[in-house]
């Protein structure tokens, strides 16, 4: 099963981002829970425990580069750090970084 995790601080844009990237699987024909899950964060905490638990949990992060009161790129290095092994994918919607 492919594993996706999405960490952004703001509930509204998780919510959208869950939905937009279940679509795009599904149009595929990837099936929710058979074929592939999306977890969802909303702080960077549990997000590294869970890699900190299971190095190989997710294939793909998408991380918000304002990560609340932690910076993504941080969060990601942190990761990177622990031998965690996935693609990442920075989103974020302030203009500032565009």
């Amino acid at each position: 099963m492919y594993r996706i995790a999405i960490g952004d601080d703001a509930l509204k844009v998780l919510a959208e981002l869950n939905r937009l990237v279940a679509r795009c699987l599904e149009r595929e024909g990837l099936e929710r829970d058979r074929d592939y899950a999306i977890d969802y964060y909303s702080s960077a905490s549990p997000l590294r425990l869970a890699l900190g638990r299971d190095k190989s949990r997710y294939q793909l992060v998408l991380l918000d580069v304002e990560f609340g009161v932690d910076n993504g790129l941080t969060v990601a290095a942190s990761l990177r750090e622990k031998n965690a092994e996935f693609s990442l994918i920075y989103i974020t919607s302030p203009r500032d970084f565009v």
